[in-house]
């Protein structure tokens, strides 16, 4: 399990820069990260429906369209909940329409399907991996501007964030799955 911090740290280990006690501490390296880290996380949070990120809430609505209404397309107004980030699914397919902290929809009770932006406690290591590398490019921006080392944490972080991206796809999902699994050992293979 990582805290902010130690993803901070895990980024500035990767560019070469000294990890600090503190994102309060006064260094550049402290500052930046604390600056820097929140829009990172959020960032990636929004970019993949992350499996440790989706939540499902049943929403009511506020109002249908006897009482006043905001859009002439849909009959009732939600409010998302304070920790959607991204908005994946509404009763299974149902059209439903954002607008910022709204969400407008035909049915007067909705099953909301969303990303939320939770807790570093409560992510994987292969997001916080990510999560730490992307902010690592960031640094780099900031700190140094070696383009050499961009080019290298860029490459490094699509190779990571393709090969994540799809272990955390078939994470839950092996019941029709192509996946063996050998319980035969190597060494046991070759005493035969």
């Amino acid at each position: 399990m990582y805290s902010k911090l130690d993803i901070c740290n895990r980024a500035l280990r990767l560019i070469g820069e000294v990890m600090v006690s503190s994102l309060d501490e006064k260094t550049k390296a402290a500052e930046e990260c604390k600056f820097l880290y929140p829009i990172v996380k959020r960032e990636t949070i929004e970019s993949y429906p992350w499996k440790c990120t989706r939540k499902e809430v049943l929403l009511r609505s506020l109002y249908n369209k006897n009482d006043v209404t905001d859009s002439e397309d849909y009959n009732y107004k939600f409010l998302l909940p304070f920790d959607c980030i991204r908005v994946l699914a509404v009763n299974k397919g149902n059209c439903f329409k954002r607008d910022g902290i709204y969400l407008y929809s035909n049915s007067s009770t909705i099953k909301l399907y969303y990303t939320a932006d939770v807790d570093e406690k409560y992510l994987t290591l292969r997001l916080c991996k990510i999560i730490s590398l992307k902010l690592a490019l960031e640094l780099t921006f900031s700190l140094f501007g070696d383009t050499a080392l961009i080019n290298r944490l860029n490459n490094l972080l699509n190779i990571e964030n393709k090969k994540l991206t799809q272990l955390d796809s078939e994470e839950g999902e092996l019941v029709n799955s192509s996946i063996h699994f050998n319980n035969t050992s190597s060494w046991l293979s070759a005493r035969v």
